[in-house]
């Protein structure tokens, strides 16, 4: 679910491919339904906040920063600084993770697989098995 969210949080994927290849895994469709909705609301947020900004320009010139909003402003900006720190260390931490299994399935598995060499590579004596 981590993955499925750091991938939809990220702008440079484009989502009707990234939901193509998460379709192709298994992850489950709860946990992909959350991560996707978690991972493209700030993306809408932030369009619609575009929009909105947009729209005040053209019908009025300025954006008016009343005492309400203003504080709401700030707020918003604080609860992104805030998000943004969560969401690096729990991209942080997922990255760790992926990490040491990859080590680990490596330390276990790399001795049986030296041992004999990859499926239609020659061997050491030859390609047919002779000197």
């Amino acid at each position: 679910m981590q993955v499925v969210l750091l991938l939809r949080l990220s702008p440079l994927v484009p989502y009707t491919l990234l939901s193509y290849t998460l379709g192709l895994t298994s992850v489950p469709f709860p946990s992909y339904l959350a991560a996707s909705w978690l991972g493209m609301l700030p993306a809408s947020i932030a369009y619609v906040s575009a929009g909105a900004a947009g729209r005040a320009t053209l019908e009025g010139g300025a954006v008016q920063l009343g005492s309400g909003r203003l504080a709401l402003t700030a707020a918003g900006v604080g609860a992104t600084l805030w998000a943004s720190k969560v969401l690096a260390d729990i991209a942080s931490d997922a990255l760790k993770a992926a990490d040491a299994e990859i080590v680990s399935e490596g330390a276990g598995g790399g001795a049986a697989a030296s041992e004999s060499p990859a499926e239609g590579a020659p061997s050491e004596r030859g390609p047919r098995g002779g000197a």
